[in-house]
């Protein structure tokens, strides 16, 4: 009797031999050969997790799980470890069987890839269970922490957005702000190769300030009333409605949403520390297209930044220059 490691080939493998594989395998199964199957996790973005509900934090490897470049989706080797993890004081862990919801203690959980969609864990409540049956009670809570000094001369401060699991705080980007004039200039943050899909969310979070911007309405500032009376103030009496008669400022992403694949990751991004004013005709079209770009490119994971004054540097094979919009 012996055990069998299954590599789990991508979308580019010829069916019939995926086919061939099967039978062999179905056959040895049967004949008592091998006892059990070692394969690894294949995992759908949209299919394979819960997208309806508050959506966990998802690491691997001591980093923020990545699609496969190939896969459109994630693959995990077999037994490989993931932390699950639902960051806030009032959060937990919640699985979900036969429509029943049932809320743990756990705020954090290490599981292991078994096999397919399946993940096991020394938890009694989660012995073995799909990441589809997996949520959290609420939102995870989105950290941004001061770093390091930035800028020129180290006059500017550098924030860090992520969250906190299992007591240690994993970054997604890092903003340089200007805690004088509360301005980021430039926001530094990993991509990786193109993934055929993102994760989809009922709808996109509002921007957060966390702690930041005191003293400051941001969600005033960015109504179109308080913009025809900043414009007016800055060129005259008259000239307020010139500006925003067509026109009016967004909030648009310094890091990229396009940039984070899970719905976690996606959500973090929305907060003003990581937002720069750009006008409306800019951010949709012209600003959306070089997202597209910036993800599309890659064929290995690169540190980006964007610029306030909208330049993007990358260290990998994406741009051999900065790129201009």
């Amino acid at each position: 009797m012996c055990s069998l490691f299954i590599q789990v080939p991508t979308a580019r493998a010829a069916a019939p031999t995926v086919r061939m594989a099967v039978r062999l395998l179905l056959l040895l199964i049967s004949g008592g050969v091998i006892d059990y199957v070692i394969a690894n996790c294949v995992l759908d973005l949209q299919k394979d997790f819960d997208t309806k509900n508050p959506p966990p934090v998802f690491l691997t490897n001591d980093a923020y799980m990545a699609p496969d470049v190939n896969a459109c989706g994630v693959i995990l080797s077999a037994q490989q470890k993931i932390l699950i993890g639902c960051p806030g004081a009032k959060n937990a862990i919640v699985y979900t069987s036969n429509n029943q919801k049932i809320q743990t203690n756990l705020r954090a959980l290490e599981a292991t890839c078994d096999s397919g969609i399946n993940f096991k864990s020394s938890d009694n409540t989660l012995k073995q269970f799909a990441l589809k049956e997996i949520s959290c009670k609420e939102q995870p809570e989105v950290t941004i922490t001061k770093t390091t000094k930035c800028g020129r001369n180290n006059l500017y401060q550098n924030y860090g957005g992520g969250y906190n699991v299992g007591n240690k705080f994993y970054p997604l980007y890092e903003a340089c702000f200007d805690e004088n004039i509360f301005t980021t200039y430039f926001v530094k943050h990993y991509i990786h190769p193109y993934s055929c899909e993102t994760q989809q969310t009922d709808k996109s979070p509002g921007f957060q300030v966390n702690g930041m911007f005191k003293g400051v309405s941001m969600t005033k500032l960015y109504t179109g009333a308080e913009q025809t009376k900043r414009f007016a103030q800055i060129f005259g009496p008259k000239q307020g409605d010139v500006y925003t008669k067509n026109n009016v400022l967004h909030k648009g992403h310094l890091a990229s949403r396009a940039d984070f694949t899970l719905a976690a990751e996606l959500r973090a991004s929305y907060q003003y520390i990581n937002a720069a004013p750009q006008w409306d005709k800019v951010n949709a079209p012209r600003w959306s297209n070089l997202e597209r770009v910036s993800t599309s490119q890659p064929t290995r994971s690169c540190s980006c930044s964007r610029e306030l004054i909208l330049i993007v540097h990358c260290r990998c094979c994406i741009f051999k220059k900065p790129s201009f919009i």
